[in-house]
């Protein structure tokens, strides 16, 4: 689950995973939570950690955020 500028969070049944969001500029936030699950996505289906899917997730779509028209 996303939640903006309080980060994310990972359930997997058990224990719930927490990741921070990244602070940065935002120029542009349509499209970010494409980006986010696309990026967990991408990283747990390769057996990726949840805590390193989330990690990744973070920065690619706080990147995504900076870019005008990332969508």
């Amino acid at each position: 689950m996303t939640m903006g500028e309080r980060g994310a969070a990972a359930f997997d049944g058990q224990e719930v995973f927490r990741q921070s969001a990244l602070a940065v500029e935002v120029i542009d936030t349509l499209g970010v939570g494409d980006a986010f699950i696309g990026s967990f996505l991408s990283r747990f289906v390769k057996n990726a950690s949840i805590p390193s899917a989330l990690k990744h997730a973070a920065e690619y779509s706080a990147h995504s955020c900076t870019i005008e028209g990332a969508f």
